[in-house]
């Protein structure tokens, strides 16, 4: 059971690192540029609830036109519609990753990352006195 529980934890706190080194990355070194919502993508969460997610088009620095859309929907489609503007962060290298700005909350993926740590740091020390 204590294995189970070690496995699945270090799973999930990857897990939560990898989004919350995303989200950090994006917000120390996106590039800020307007996009403009292509239209907006219907799918479903893990619950099967609706979500709707913005497919943005906007260009590079270098005048390259790219189409992205954010890590996560929103459960409003009122939120979204086609030809309304963003302010909205690029990844330099990557500008498929993109963060809107009051959109997607990238802090929030930041804590739970730090939680995530923690969470790594508390399965090392139930195992370190198991093992001793």
């Amino acid at each position: 059971m204590l294995t189970v529980f070690l496995i699945t934890s270090t799973a999930v706190a990857g897990y939560l690192l990898r989004r919350a080194w995303r989200s950090w990355c994006l917000i120390r070194r996106g590039i800020r540029t307007t996009g403009r919502v292509l239209y907006v993508r219907e799918d479903t969460d893990g619950d099967g609830d609706p979500k709707y997610i913005p497919v943005i088009t906007f260009h590079r620095a270098d005048g390259t036109e790219c189409e992205a859309e954010p890590a996560d929907g929103t459960p409003n489609s009122r939120l979204l519609f086609p030809g309304q503007t963003w302010n909205i962060r690029h990844h330099p290298a990557w500008p498929s990753k993109i963060y809107i700005e009051h959109y997607d909350s990238p802090e929030m993926e930041i804590m739970l990352g730090l939680v995530a740590l923690l969470l790594l740091v508390a399965a090392a020390t139930i195992l370190g006195h198991l093992l001793l």
